[in-house]
């Protein structure tokens, strides 16, 4: 899904795209649009979303500078997805 949406752009149309691209500033420091968070790593901007439910948890990231997408998908509440996205990411790119 974050394949086909974020990095091949083949799921919306360009108005719809640029639609869920439009991250409004919440003035508290993070931007969020459709769905989607725009976070800053040392790698660079992040698109995302994350989620959890009892027992599970969840983290999709696309880095649209390094064209990379990344899911994180948990079975414990133990970790932070979004921790270990980064670590990987940052091994990945290196």
């Amino acid at each position: 899904f974050y394949l086909a949406l974020l990095q091949e752009q083949s799921l919306l149309d360009d108005a719809m795209m640029s639609e869920l691209l439009n991250f409004v500033d919440d003035g508290e420091g993070a931007a969020y649009s459709l769905g989607l968070n725009l976070g800053e790593s040392d790698i660079g901007p992040v698109w995302g979303h994350t989620g959890s439910v009892l027992g599970f948890m969840s983290a999709g990231s696309y880095l649209p500078e390094e064209d990379v997408t990344i899911i994180v998908l948990s079975a414990t509440e133990d970790i932070d997805p979004e921790e270990v996205a980064e670590a990987i990411l940052e091994a990945v790119l290196d």
